[in-house]
């Protein structure tokens, strides 16, 4: 088990680091190591967003220049629209193939972990919890990939491609069925981390009592951090500092920080190009009345479903690992 965990780890941290037990020093070396990383994925995302930003400028000039009103289809609205939705496609691809490949990594590790986590619970005398606890949060964050997968990814994109043609032709119809996709995709995940989060009020999935002012800030930055679901998550704050307190035994420990290293890139590349774009948007609507700020806007949006599917999935896992943690050593 030790030899699957360590690959998670692999360019964060050393296997002497991550099999020390010491969760937080574990968290500080893999943040620090993700400094390169998040660099990197700023720099491909201005990069991105300066591209954009001179297409909506050139549509702007091109906009003032133009001598009489325009009839029928706009060229010039419909030359941005193209010349923004081309350059934005590839980003789209690569971050939602991103986003499942994240999630299905997750799903490996948690089907390579927990097994052996069950049975150390079921050893400890605990075979009944163990089941019942890991089944449960195993359940949520299978049925959160399959409909990943399966339904908002398709959502997402079906949204993105909606607003494009909207901006092209300028069809206010395809604006509220965009809309109505967008609604969909952020309900659906919306109702899962939901129902995750109630299970864990319900159940108390994981007993201590978490320290007041951690709480508070763990509320605080997964609300302010997380876009769409931030506030879902929140709610889940006492569980993860309370879960700190649980964490034993050098595998269990690496187990943690292995979800870390597996969220930790994904989340600032979709979070860099979240917050490229949104900004990209606001300048690009001080040059130009043409649809390529709202474009740049919705494409935002879509990355923030994004970012909250990855951090739910992440979260699931982590409880999943601290449940599993819990009943070992308490049984």
């Amino acid at each position: 088990m030790e030899e699957v965990t360590e690959a998670y780890l692999e360019g964060y941290l050393t296997r002497e680091k991550a099999f020390s037990g010491d969760f937080s020093s574990g968290v500080s070396a893999i943040l620090s190591a993700g400094t390169a990383p998040g660099l990197l994925a700023l720099k491909e995302a201005l990069r991105s967003g300066l591209l954009l930003f001179a297409v909506a400028l050139l549509g702007g000039l091109a906009e003032t220049l133009r001598t009489g009103p325009a009839s029928g289809a706009d060229p010039i609205r419909l030359a941005t629209t193209v010349c923004v939705t081309a350059l934005a496609v590839s980003d789209v691809n690569s971050l939602m193939g991103l986003g499942r490949e994240t999630l299905e990594k997750m799903s490996a590790f948690a089907l390579t972990l927990m097994p052996a986590m069950t049975a150390a619970s079921a050893a400890a005398g605990a075979p009944t919890a163990a089941l019942a606890r890991q089944g449960a949060t195993l359940l949520f964050f299978n049925l959160l990939l399959e409909v990943t997968r399966g339904v908002i990814l398709p959502l997402v994109l079906a949204y993105a491609a909606a607003l494009a043609a909207q901006a092209a032709l300028g069809n206010e119809g395809l604006k509220r069925v965009a809309g109505l996709l967008k609604w969909c995709a952020t309900s659906l995940l919306s109702l899962l981390l939901s129902g995750f989060v109630l299970y864990l009020t319900v159940t108390g999935a994981v007993a201590g009592n978490a320290d007041a002012l951690a709480q508070k800030a763990a509320k605080t930055a997964l609300s302010g951090m997380v876009p769409v679901v931030g506030g879902i998550l929140s709610d889940a704050a006492e569980t993860v500092v309370a879960g700190a307190g649980v964490v034993k035994g050098s595998l269990g420990v690496a187990g943690l920080l292995a979800v870390l290293c597996v969220c930790l890139g994904p989340f600032l590349r979709l979070g860099c190009h979240y917050l490229v774009y949104k900004l990209t948007a606001a300048l690009a609507s001080l040059v130009t009345t043409g649809p390529a700020a709202n474009l740049l806007d919705a494409i935002g949006s879509a990355f923030a479903l994004l970012m909250g599917t990855v951090a739910g999935g992440g979260l699931i896992l982590y409880i999943s690992l601290i449940t599993a943690l819990q009943t070992t050593f308490s049984g």
